[in-house]
């Protein structure tokens, strides 16, 4: 399938192909584990702001790219859960479960591992 949905784009003229300056991937965000490169010959439209136009065009990735994301989408996870962890740390919300562990570690209600 191609770009536009059919088979082939041989329907389309050039000039209703908006330019690559109107194109950007669909996830541009830079993790440690994936860097943006310039897709080679596959351009995804800017401007899919719903789930169900994400969806779509994740439903319809070549393999390649699906493995791509997917390797992106687990390294995005754990850095947004990495930071909300630190978050709620600076912030104190995890100190009643720490008081609560130590309470019970002196008073002999854990076992060791």
């Amino acid at each position: 399938m191609s770009l536009c949905g059919e088979k082939s784009c041989s329907h389309l003229r050039e000039s209703d192909v908006p330019s690559a300056d109107e194109f950007t991937p669909v996830f541009p965000v830079e993790t440690p584990a994936f860097k943006i490169e310039k897709p080679a010959g596959r351009l995804y439209k800017a401007g899919m702001t719903t789930v169900k136009e994400i969806e779509n065009a994740v439903e319809h990735l070549p393999p390649d790219d699906l493995n791509r994301f997917r390797n992106w989408f687990e390294a995005f996870e754990a850095a947004s859960w990495d930071r909300q962890f630190e978050t709620d740390v600076r912030n104190g919300r995890l100190e009643s479960l720490a008081n609560e562990a130590l309470a019970e570690y002196k008073t002999g209600k854990t076992s060791s591992l």
